[in-house]
């Protein structure tokens, strides 16, 4: 949906409050004005005029979009086509994970049952790789094991008491993150201090909302990752003892 706010005087503040207003009500909003242009609140270059050339509104349009590539193609893997004969439609799929091919725009998940009344979390039945470049799946398949019924709650205590939109905002904060430190971990270079403090807020957002039965097996997705995210000093998954 777009929106265009046109007039004299008080279209960027008024661009501005519509931003916040949809940012607090879950939205991840794109602003193109004429002090700069950004997604979710993160600048993507300062105005240059205040009508973006074609082309230019062309390539912020495809950014905005991209900004949510990752969450759709995860949310969308049980129904495409590698992954539609395979998985479950009853089994949710984990938070992405970077994959190791060095692009930075191929990220691992896997599904896991929740079974019962009150569902319990059993151990990954599959797994799968999502890439962002046009959110389809690049691979799929289903693990040879048996059913595994995990001890604990499904979410950390840090999620308790949380709305369905606060759960919803920290989950694309999550999605945001992971596409950035995985474009960091990909990049295999040193970090700034800029860098290390956002692969420091991932690794603190990532435990706050995963599910701690299932910490071992986001590991096992690409143990290089987490010891690069540990070696940058910030929070990580522990080796499995």
């Amino acid at each position: 949906r777009v929106f265009g706010i046109t007039g004299t005087k008080g279209k960027t503040t008024t661009a501005y409050l519509l931003e916040s207003v949809l940012r607090l009500a879950g939205a991840r909003p794109g602003v193109i004005g004429t002090i700069d242009y950004r997604v979710d609140g993160r600048v993507l270059a300062p105005a240059a005029n205040t009508t973006p050339l074609a082309h230019t509104l062309q390539e912020l349009l495809s950014k905005m979009v991209a900004a949510d590539a990752l969450k759709r193609a995860v949310a969308s893997a049980k129904f495409d086509g590698p992954c539609s004969s395979l998985i479950s439609m009853e089994w949710p799929p984990s938070w992405p994970v970077p994959a190791a091919d060095g692009s930075g725009r191929r990220f691992k998940i896997f599904f896991y049952p929740l079974l019962g009344t009150q569902p319990k979390v059993h151990a990954p039945l599959g797994e799968a790789e999502v890439g962002t470049d046009d959110g389809k799946v690049l691979g799929c398949r289903k693990l040879q094991a048996p059913l595994q019924e995990l001890p604990g709650a499904r979410w950390p205590d840090a999620l308790r008491g949380l709305t369905v939109s606060e759960f919803d905002r920290r989950a694309d904060r999550l999605f945001a993150a992971t596409e950035a430190v995985g474009a960091l971990y990909a990049a295999k270079a040193g970090l700034t201090p800029e860098q290390t403090r956002a692969a420091g807020a991932y690794g603190r957002l990532f435990l706050e909302m995963a599910e701690p039965s299932l910490l071992p097996h986001y590991r096992r997705l690409n143990p290089d990752f987490w010891r690069w995210l540990a070696a940058a000093g910030a929070p990580s998954i522990p080796d499995a003892p």
